[in-house]
């Protein structure tokens, strides 16, 4: 047994170290280079490089929230350039760099940086600004801005005398980059959040043994204010879409507003000549050629983009928009590569909200001159050729699904604002309808017959000081921001909770209530700590006899709350222990089998569906209400829950893990580069690589349904969660979204593809209602999810938070069936976001299929009892779910042989 687990382990560490390198690979493509004057990088063994700035020591490997990955180690940007340095590829400034270790926060002046450049010709100044789940990023130093600390050394170090200043920005996203004009750094390079291995790509690619070859995938404008959807951003209630279409590029291309660094943009340590451009049509598709020329000294890449200029006609239309896009291979010096792009004629049509054309809720391919442009970036794209489409013609003709209730106007391509028609039939208010707060009953006892409503618990005996014997509450079920939990307590006292963190946090609160009344507030110190399930000090709550609602407000503590413990105040140290201590193990579930329907006398296992599918509507059949309904909702799981669980019939379901930055899960695991850096490399098919180090650790802790990738597009830059999506626009967030699903099903586990939809800001996510056009939404939001369903073959889908022009996302039949069962022909499972608000009865008639972590068994057989809900709709719920792990196990079965 000791020789197979050494051996085991051993082959974990040469796993973990292959996916490590993949991550770094993947992030050295992804560096994005936006400034380099007189060829100031790469630099040679003789430069002699000091880092400047606290962020050094705060190395951002990955963003918080959710997409959190505890990796056994990372390598910040000061260790990289050490460890080049050791390979005799630059000289590093140690005495500097100790001078941060032993404190961060060293003040430097003019004269510290100038008694630094008498030994260091080159000052790198890093600059780390973060972001996370729950919360948007605000304009203030320290975020938007650079922080005081950075500014002070960029100015110092521009003034000292340095032969080079180089700037790297270790940031979440787009930053203000106003400081350029003023202190005129001769070097810029985004790194993103790379990685555990992120600062030896970022070295590497300072001393040109990586040639920056990544891309913008977003527009880095002038400031804030020039963003379109800057008015309103930040309101908790609602957000006013006016801006249209006209999202990211296409309004400063369209407007022509000056622009910092355009999308599409990166520089490169050699030159590219993009010659023989042309543009043929091929049946269905336009065709794009170029060749590419390698006209530098030093070998690279580089990235043909391919965008469309329709002409104006009836619909008004971007100036430009994206339709392909190709990467070369690593060209040598002088060498070239015919590059082509290929795209269907009907990507070019535009959809016809109002019946401008004549064809109302319709795609339109207007007649007219289509012009193809061709480059490296959407500003430096020229004529390849012209399309022409002689008559107009509808290439998919659809029903009005979403329309606006209280968006009163959105912006047209002349800058006028036209004036938007409101009725969407899908709001209603249902009068004798509540919505619950929760969906979940836990239960405080000193009975043996403890119960939990299927949760993962486990109980710690301790005695009352009366003598009388009794039982503490613990649980793994995580509260989200907002849920509710149900006690049923049997005795009035005073109560410990202890809240489990998980993440990296700091200092903030958040409040506790009672029966909707504050009972407590929590203070969180500053911690720093990158770990997972670190308590803190108790809160004493008085929890009356009865049913008690408890809930859980989170104010800014930095990580989730993953676990807590309930137990009474007498005692409540000891108590606590044994709780912490005893690790938690499923509930059982006795259902009354009694009542079963058999086939034949026979009950029907998982394992019989399996091997003939013509038994699963027979399956489902023999299932009672009650299991039916328990279907509807998520079970415990080993880390963020399980989907499918009908264990007493032999199906185990699906575990679930979070994501955003690979595999979040208790155990070490490989921090990649956000997605958006992977989406910056403009190479599709490196994705592949992602999934399979992802798969392989999905496989060694038990675990198969990512919750990622996520596909929101980046409308305005200071989103929270900006770094777990891909881009501002919907071809790249759609080609490698659908390469993530598909690369999932190669490597034995299935993406959970995320928020669905519109979910664009973190500020009251729960709540907060997005008012936007329907064309708005099929051209932008929903479109790399589409592509996703039809290309990748997606079978789970994550329903967001928000509302949309009134209706919350996991309650619209017009999202969830109409557009993407109806039209999409999505066949899986849509699951809530984790402790949502909404309604579990209205979801499921939605075909929001599985409210997560957990729904309520009662409520919905109190549904059912009411006529609100009817078995054949439960059953149907049943089949989706059920349905779609088949054909998830199918990917594993063929992904376990390919291994």
């Amino acid at each position: 047994f000791l020789i197979l687990a050494a051996s085991l382990s051993a082959a974990h560490a040469v796993m973990y170290a292959g996916n490590n390198l993949i991550s770094r690979h993947i992030a050295e493509e992804g560096m994005v280079l936006l400034r380099n004057e007189n060829n100031a990088l790469p630099l040679s063994k003789t430069d002699n490089a000091a880092v400047f700035g606290p962020a050094q020591m705060d190395f951002q490997k990955g963003g918080g929230g959710s997409a959190w990955v505890s990796s056994s180690y990372s390598i910040s940007i000061p260790e990289g350039l050490i460890n080049t340095a050791k390979a005799d590829k630059v000289r590093f400034h140690e005495a500097l760099y100790n001078e941060y270790k032993a404190d961060k926060n060293i003040e430097i002046t003019v004269e510290k940086a100038k008694e630094v450049a008498k030994s260091a010709n080159t000052a790198i100044v890093c600059v780390a600004h973060n972001s996370r789940e729950g919360h948007d990023r605000k304009a203030v130093k320290g975020d938007w801005f650079l922080s005081e600390k950075e500014e002070e050394a960029l100015a110092a170090v521009s003034k000292a005398g340095f032969d080079k200043v180089i700037v790297v920005l270790n940031v979440c996203g787009v930053i203000d980059t106003s400081w350029v004009d003023t202190y005129k750094p001769d070097a810029v390079l985004y790194c993103s959040l790379p990685g555990t291995d992120g600062g030896d790509a970022v070295a590497r690619t300072l001393v040109g043994d990586v040639n920056p070859s990544g891309k913008l995938t977003d527009t880095w404008a002038k400031s804030l204010e020039d963003y379109p959807s800057n008015a309103g951003f930040g309101n908790p209630d609602f957000i006013d879409y006016t801006e249209n279409v006209y999202v990211g590029y296409r309004y400063f291309t369209t407007f022509k507003v000056p622009v910092r660094y355009p999308f599409g943009y990166g520089l490169s340590y050699t030159t590219f000549k993009i010659t023989d451009k042309s543009v043929t049509t091929q049946g269905r598709n336009v065709v794009v050629s170029a060749k590419i020329t390698n006209t530098g000294s030093r070998a690279g890449k580089e990235v043909l983009q391919v965008y469309v200029r329709a002409p104006r006609g009836k619909i008004d239309k971007p100036a430009a928009e994206l339709r392909g896009f190709a990467k070369t291979q690593t060209l040598a010096p002088g060498k070239s590569e015919v590059v082509k792009v290929l795209f269907p004629k009907t990507d070019m049509a535009s959809f016809d909200e109002y019946g401008d054309t004549g064809h109302k809720s319709a795609w339109v391919l207007e007649a007219g001159s289509y012009e193809i442009l061709a480059g490296n970036s959407v500003t430096n794209a020229s004529p390849a050729g012209v399309v022409t489409v002689a008559k107009t013609a509808v290439t998919n003709q659809l029903t009005n699904r979403i329309t606006p209730t209280n968006l009163e106007k959105i912006l047209t391509a002349d800058g006028a604002y036209r004036k938007v028609p409101t009725y969407n039939p899908d709001a209603k208010v249902v009068a004798d309808d509540t919505t619950p707060v929760s969906a979940r009953t836990y239960t405080v006892i000193e009975a043996e017959n403890f119960t939990n409503s299927f949760h993962s618990a486990n109980r710690a005996d301790f005695t009352y000081p009366d003598g009388t014997p009794g039982k503490g509450l613990f649980t793994t079920d995580f509260p989200a921001s907002g849920a509710a939990y149900f006690l049923n307590v049997e005795k009035a006292g005073k109560y410990d909770v202890y809240f489990s963190l998980a993440g990296e946090y700091e200092g903030g609160d958040f409040t506790v209530r009672v029966n909707k009344t504050d009972a407590a507030n929590v203070k969180v110190a500053p911690s720093g700590k990158r770990d997972f399930f670190t308590y803190l000090d108790p809160v004493r709550i008085d929890l009356p006899e009865g049913f008690v609602d408890f809930k859980v407000v989170t104010g800014r503590p930095y990580g989730n709350i993953d676990r807590f413990v309930i137990v009474p105040a007498a005692d409540s140290a000891k108590l606590f222990e044994e709780a912490k201590n005893n690790p938690p193990a499923p509930t059982k579930i006795d259902f009354d089998y009694k009542e079963r329907t058999t086939v034949n006398g026979k009950i029907i296992t998982w394992n019989d569906v399996i091997k003939n599918r013509s038994l699963l509507s027979a399956f489902i059949g023999q299932l009672s209400d009650e299991e039916l309904a328990y279907m509807a909702q998520g079970h415990p799981g080993r880390e963020t829950g399980n989907v499918g669980s009908m264990k007493e019939l032999g199906c185990p379901g699906l575990e679930t893990f979070d994501g955003g930055h690979g595999a979040r899960i208790s155990d070490w695991a490989t921090c990649m580069p956000a997605l958006t850096m992977v989406a910056s490399t403009w190479n599709v098919h490196i994705v592949d690589e992602y999934c399979r180090a992802l798969g392989r650790e999905a496989a060694i802790n038990g675990v198969e349904l990512w919750l990622a990738p996520g596909f929101n597009i980046h409308r305005h830059p200071l989103c929270g969660r900006n770094f777990e999506y891909f881009s501002e626009d919907p071809l790249i967030t759609g080609k490698f979204g659908a390469a993530f699903v598909r690369g999932g099903h190669k490597y034995g586990y299935s993406s959970m593809i995320k928020h669905f939809t519109a979910n664009n800001c973190e500020t009251n996510r729960s709540d907060i209602d997005t008012r936007v056009t329907e064309r708005a939404m099929r051209e932008i939001y929903l479109r790399g999810y589409e592509r996703a369903v039809r290309e990748g073959g997606a079978l789970y889908i994550m329903s967001s938070y928000n509302l949309i022009n009134g209706t919350e996302v996991s309650e619209s039949a017009s999202i969830l069936t109409d557009i993407l069962r109806g039209e999409w022909g999505f066949g899986g499972i849509v699951c809530t976001d984790w402790g949502n608000n909404s309604n579990q009865t209205r979801e499921i008639l939605a075909g929001d299929n599985v409210k997560m972590p957990s729904g309520s068994v009662d409520y919905i057989l109190e549904d059912l009892a009411k006529g609100k809900i009817s078995r054949e709709d439960l059953r149907k719920n049943a089949a989706s779910v059920f349905g779609a792990m088949l054909k998830s196990r199918d990917y594993r079965v063929t992904a376990d042989e390919n291994r």
